[in-house]
């Protein structure tokens, strides 16, 4: 049977400054206490006061839409956010409304890992309970769109455009996660696996083989642009986490003899917290502290190049057959 619907699925974010104590209430369990509560509340004003994601996955959706009319199909696209509204089971229950039966689910975390994506197909399951005609299959990751991976290369040599007055250094980067999850050696293969493609579609160097703060570099500041894999916005939580980190990747640049590093998010699809404030903000602040230009790629957002690979995807896949 052919998807005849789609649901993209984020975490979610607060889409307005009320929302930030609602928003990670429904993430812990709890409520925030005053001066965590607080703390995140100014990161948020640092970015405008709200995530966008929401409202950028919502016209992701659209595009998808438009791009699966264009191929001679009319499907719904729906939106369902983990953590924030619009919530899976709303997302699931819309498409219920519009007569769908099959729906091909498109994660927007583009790396598989347990805190993303199987928290997502929980919250599909339990919204499928009183739903007994509609059935769920998942779309591949989009991190194995070649045109996830076109984009982010593009994006790359632009930034590199920016920085092409002196030597730099490039950081590919995605959110950590504890060394001890559950299929987090997997999800550092698949980020090194897509980062190898966009630094090979960049111009990037694959030789000499160094190490720069724990990260293994390819390049030479002095010949070919150095490059590593990184990880970011690490959690509170206790124990060995997924690295090297890239608040110790940044201080090390300089010593290389780069004047500038550019950062390669590789690890998002849309832009919400973990770029527009863990890096345009703090990882900026602290580059700038070590005397280092920082330079950040953009991520694809709504692209239509993406939407259209989705699409694609929909109707060209085993997520669109069954």
């Amino acid at each position: 049977m052919l998807a005849d619907g789609v649901l993209l699925t984020g975490f979610g974010g607060p889409d307005c400054p009320d929302a930030v104590g609602p928003f990670m209430r429904n993430l812990t369990g709890r409520d925030p206490d005053p001066a965590t509560l607080e703390r995140v509340r100014a990161r948020y004003e640092r970015i405008g006061g709200c995530s966008p994601l929401v409202q950028t996955a919502r016209e992701l959706a659209l595009a998808v839409e438009s791009a699966l009319e264009e191929m001679g199909r009319e499907v719904p696209v729906e939106v369902g956010m983990r953590y924030w509204q619009p919530t899976i089971a709303e997302g699931i229950e819309r498409l219920a409304e519009r007569g769908v039966r099959c729906v091909a689910h498109v994660s927007l975390s583009p790396i598989e890992a347990a805190v993303t994506h199987a928290r997502y197909r929980e919250a599909i399951d339990a919204a499928l309970s009183g739903i007994p005609h509609m059935v769920v299959c998942d779309a591949p990751q989009l991190s194995t769109f070649s045109a996830y991976r076109d984009l982010h290369a593009h994006a790359l040599r632009q930034a590199l455009a920016a920085v092409a007055d002196g030597p730099a250094f490039v950081a590919f980067t995605a959110h950590s996660l504890p060394a001890s999850d559950e299929g987090a050696a997997r999800y550092d293969r698949e980020l090194r696996a897509v980062a190898d493609v966009v630094a090979t579609s960049a111009g990037l160097a694959s030789g000499h083989d160094v190490s720069v703060a724990g990260a293994t570099t390819w390049g030479d500041v002095e010949g070919a642009t150095p490059w590593a894999v990184c990880y970011q916005s690490k959690g509170a939580r206790g124990g060995a986490w997924l690295g090297p980190d890239l608040d110790d990747v940044i201080p090390a640049v300089a010593g290389l003899g780069a004047r500038a590093i550019v950062i390669a998010p590789v690890g998002f699809a849309l832009d919400h917290m973990e770029t527009l404030y863990d890096l345009d903000v703090d990882a900026k602040e602290h580059a700038e502290r070590a005397g280092v230009r920082f330079v950040r790629a953009q991520v694809p957002n709504a692209h239509p190049a993406l939407a259209r690979a989705i699409a694609e995807v929909v109707l060209g896949t085993g997520c669109g057959q069954g």
